[in-house]
């Protein structure tokens, strides 16, 4: 590419950018409006989901911990 073409296609990304930020600004409300209760409720349940995961995450380091003491104590 020459130099004027990269220049050319930087400042049209640059504006499909802005264009992008500008759409997002518009997607969230604003902080201070009270929420819907199935907003909350929609929100809460993405906290458990996390939570659910992060504890089965630790059940199967634990189990995974465990076989391989298993292991190591057949072997000896």
């Amino acid at each position: 590419m020459k130099v004027t073409e990269t220049a050319i296609f930087i400042a049209e990304r640059d504006k499909d950018k802005d264009k992008e930020q500008e759409k997002q600004k518009y997607q969230y409300r604003n902080i201070d409006e009270e929420q819907s209760e199935g907003e909350l409720i929609q929100v809460m349940g993405g906290w458990i989901q996390a939570v659910g995961s992060i504890i089965s995450r630790i059940g199967q380091l634990r189990e995974v911990i465990m076989k391989i003491k298993a292991m190591e104590i057949a072997l000896v």
